[in-house]
């Protein structure tokens, strides 16, 4: 029997010690921040510290909507979810898998989240990647625009057509070999301004190295028609970066197949005497004077008068007949004073105009008698 003071010296101590798997994970992204479009790679490192193996592990990675997983390093694919599965990771290794996706386009700035986690029978670890996705750097696009107007319309047959030509780019990017084109169907060519490149029958060509934003080219070209009609032409461009606009414009051309008419204007005194109603006899003082107005026809479109011609006779009550003051000559807007010419009594003027595609008028005339006041 032992007393209170008293040890044993053969005494055992017994320690019980706990073995277990113990997982841990981590995930890593690269690049961060992604730019939209690009390529994003995910490592997951898996890690046993326990003192115990590990079996039957699974990790599970759910990804965010906005990537398209392109390699999953083994893992299978269900959903948005990538499942990996090994049956022993020992005690004190570790697992790493990769993942490669292409980010999806977008034109804003993201953060996703992409969640995972390992399991097995005595364990469970988890882990969430936060990424920044940003849009790419906006590249702008040009705009073509194309303007052509003809500057008269009606235009007479041979008569020069003027069309202008205007080309902007509303856009906001840049356009590169910009090219102009000119289609005028059945229009002649005259002239262009500035010089085209290259004159191909009747299509024509600029070519210009680039179109700034805003920037704006105008050409004018020259052509004509051989016979009337209704001439449809288109103006094209284009640029390198795929940009295209036309614009038909119809022009009418017709024909002026009518003369000019001319009449008399009197200013001053005049007094109009029907005889026999076809015949009328104008009764002026000396002091009033004749000028001579013209109107080419067809009102609408017409060539316009080219030129007047007039002549003068007066009554010789001696010899009863008319004696020829001066023959035809040109009109030049000068005033008409028939008293200067021969003093009082009457006057025949005869008068007639022709316009500039020849078209003649018959001649009119009429008798003045200037008397004294």
């Amino acid at each position: 029997m032992l007393k209170s003071n008293e040890t044993i010296d053969n005494a055992t101590s017994i320690t019980y010690v706990q073995s277990s798997p113990h997982l841990l994970i981590g995930k890593t992204d690269y690049p961060d921040p992604v730019e939209a479009g690009n390529q994003l790679t995910y490592t997951i490192n898996v890690t046993n510290d326990g003192n115990e193996n590990a079996y039957d592990v699974i990790v599970t990675d759910v990804f965010d909507a906005l990537l398209n997983i392109t390699y999953t390093d083994g893992g299978t694919i269900n959903g948005n979810e990538i499942t990996w599965n090994a049956p022993l990771l020992r005690a004190g290794e570790s697992i790493q898998l990769t993942i490669i996706a292409t980010v999806k386009y977008i034109d804003y700035e993201a953060t996703i989240q992409n969640y995972v986690n390992a399991t097995c029978n005595k364990s469970y670890a988890e882990y969430t990647e936060t990424t920044t996705i940003t849009p790419p750097p906006y590249m702008g696009q040009p705009i073509l625009e194309i303007i052509k107007d003809d500057v008269d319309d009606p235009v007479l047959v041979n008569e020069q057509i003027t069309y202008k030509i205007t080309v902007k780019n509303i856009g906001d990017g840049d356009a590169t070999n910009v090219i102009v084109k000119d289609l005028l169907g059945n229009l002649t060519f005259i002239s262009a301004s500035p010089a085209p490149v290259s004159i191909n029958n009747n299509s024509i060509e600029w070519h210009f190295d680039s179109l700034a934003v805003g920037e704006i080219v105008e050409l004018t070209v020259y052509a004509k028609a051989s016979s009337a009609g209704i001439y449809n032409n288109t103006a094209i461009v284009t640029c390198s970066e795929g940009v295209y606009d036309e614009d038909i414009e119809n022009t009418t051309v017709v024909e002026d197949n009518e003369p000019p008419h001319t009449w008399k204007v009197f200013h001053g005194k005049v007094e109009n005497v029907s005889i026999w109603g076809i015949y009328i006899l104008h009764y002026i003082p000396e002091s009033t004077y004749i000028t001579l107005a013209t109107q080419d026809y067809p009102l609408e479109i017409n060539s316009g008068v080219n030129i007047t011609y007039y002549r003068i006779w007066k009554w010789d009550d001696n010899a009863s007949k008319w004696k020829l003051i001066f023959d035809w000559k040109e009109y030049n807007n000068e005033k008409i004073y028939l008293y200067n010419l021969a003093g009082y009594g009457k006057y025949e003027i005869e008068f007639y105009s022709i316009d500039r595609d020849g078209n003649k008028e018959e001649m009119e005339w009429n008798d003045v008698y200037v008397y004294k006041e």
